[in-house]
């Protein structure tokens, strides 16, 4: 699959550059069983709709402490009618938001289930004085999950990659409770990883053939140019 989701090989100037390989594998089964007739599409639309609705339930059921049933199923039910996803349900090319925003959901569900299984070992100890054994390998096989439904999120669409920023902050002030005053210890961190991202993107801009004459004289070339300075002149407290 070397062309984009528009079918322009992704190469081409006029590329959009959205590679969505799995929603096309879609596309190609759905041909594959009816051929142009567009009631197989729409029936998948609708029946992945279904399937994120139910996934949504499980996700808020998951990831939100003491949250009432009745307030899982009435948030359920607002999501599946509500006409903010009429576009992508009713449109066939909607799949893509569908199949990802499913991948999406799948993703959190994952990654909650192993970051309580990775804190298990802090629990209360029993009855009988013991921790209750950590099942490590079934804590790996919920990250691995996690991992395969990002990666399949980002192959159904390009946004799915941001379920990966959704997951990190979850863990950080929701499961970990971490405060804002901890946060600033990281900092350093923040610093550092933003001057090295600074330093390869102007490294391989460079090695462009289009940007050797007109990196250094664009606008953006000098901001970034001054940036990177001031990174190192600034001293890390």
């Amino acid at each position: 699959m070397v062309d984009d989701f528009w079918g322009t090989p992704l190469r081409h100037s006029g590329s959009h550059k959205s590679y969505r390989p799995l929603c096309v594998l879609t596309f190609r089964l759905n041909y594959l069983l009816s051929g142009l007739h567009p009631f197989s599409y729409h029936l998948t639309n609708v029946l992945l709709h279904a399937g994120v609705t139910a996934v949504y339930v499980l996700t808020v059921r998951k990831a939100v402490v003491d949250c009432p049933s009745d307030i899982v199923l009435l948030s359920g039910l607002l999501f599946a009618v509500h006409p903010i996803h009429a576009e992508a349900v009713a449109g066939v090319v909607g799949r893509a938001d569908v199949l990802s925003c499913l991948f999406f959901l799948l993703a959190i569900c994952l990654y909650v289930d192993y970051c309580k299984l990775r804190h298990s070992d802090l629990q209360q100890p029993t009855q009988n004085g013991r921790k209750p054994p950590v099942p490590r390998r079934t804590r790996w096989m919920y990250f691995a999950g996690f991992v395969l439904c990002t990666s399949a999120s980002m192959l159904s669409k390009e946004h799915g990659v941001t379920v990966v920023a959704v997951c990190l902050v979850y863990d950080l002030f929701i499961h970990q409770r971490l405060r804002p005053a901890q946060l600033l210890a990281l900092r350093k961190v923040f610093l550092v990883l933003l001057h090295t991202v600074l330093i390869q993107a102007v490294e391989s801009a460079r090695k462009r053939p289009w940007s050797s004459k007109t990196l250094d004289r664009s606008r953006n070339g000098i901001i970034i140019t001054r940036t990177i300075t001031v990174f190192k002149m600034t001293k890390y407290p």
